[in-house]
């Protein structure tokens, strides 16, 4: 298990307008899981971007609820900050895709606690230069 790691900073960079919404927690949270149905609250999230009805607030595993700024338009970033315990070394993210019916690109639960050591840093980078016809 890792040791108690002090505030942690995410930078989530898109082209979509997003308004990122995320948690940390255990294995026994998450915001969304792949190939299954959204909860109600994560629908609301990607229809609307209202996060305060995405279930985490009464969830033991969740240690920390964060949301980012929205980037007003075009190209652009924005910072979030959480907070990690060794307990709690996941971090999952939604970002709505705007405009989108209900689009929203995720990260689901990614361990920052590898081989009892934090990762010093990691970059995801979202989407390709494929265009897909929707």
């Amino acid at each position: 298990m890792c040791s108690t790691y002090p505030p942690c900073l995410c930078s989530v960079c898109s082209r979509m307008t997003p308004w990122p919404a995320g948690r940390t927690h255990d294995s026994s949270y998450w915001l969304f899981r792949e190939g299954e149905m959204a909860s109600a609250g994560l629908q609301v999230f990607a229809e609307k971007g209202h996060s305060d009805g995405l279930e985490a607030a009464d969830h033991a595993g969740v240690y920390d609820e964060f949301t980012a700024p929205p980037v007003p338009r075009g190209v652009g970033r924005t910072v979030a900050d959480f907070f990690l315990d060794g307990n709690h070394s996941m971090v999952s993210v939604a970002v709505r895709v705007v405009p989108s019916p209900d689009w929203f690109i995720g990260v689901d639960s990614l361990d920052l606690c590898r081989g009892n050591h934090w990762i010093d840093s990691i970059a995801i980078e979202v989407g390709n230069r494929r265009r897909p016809v929707w």
